[in-house]
């Protein structure tokens, strides 16, 4: 299958960009309502934040993947999860902080 031909660095980017674009959209309007065009900082605060998730993702991902593919898909996993509630938390931070 020509998936399994993609290294996964380059999958997992391209994965994250698209992810990130629709993300940006989404958590801005539905997850914390905010309306009106973005803020410089919030589109650099979140583009900074898909970075870094890839940037973890990626290294910890290729570090392990000698281990087996249980492994990596339960490590995969669990990165995924937890990177899930830190960046609830920053994003909430990112788009509302300024609504005190």
């Amino acid at each position: 299958m020509a998936y399994r031909a993609m290294p996964v660095p380059l999958a997992l980017l391209l994965s994250r960009l698209a992810a990130a674009v629709f993300g940006f959209g989404a958590h801005k309007s539905f997850s914390f309502r905010r309306t009106g065009r973005p803020s410089s900082l919030e589109v650099v605060g979140y583009a900074t934040l898909a970075i870094l998730n890839f940037a973890i993702v990626a290294t910890a991902l290729s570090v392990f993947a000698s281990e087996g593919e249980l492994f990596v898909s339960a490590l995969k996993l669990a990165l995924e999860m937890a990177l899930f509630v830190v960046n609830f938390f920053l994003l909430r931070r990112l788009f509302l902080g300024s609504q005190k």
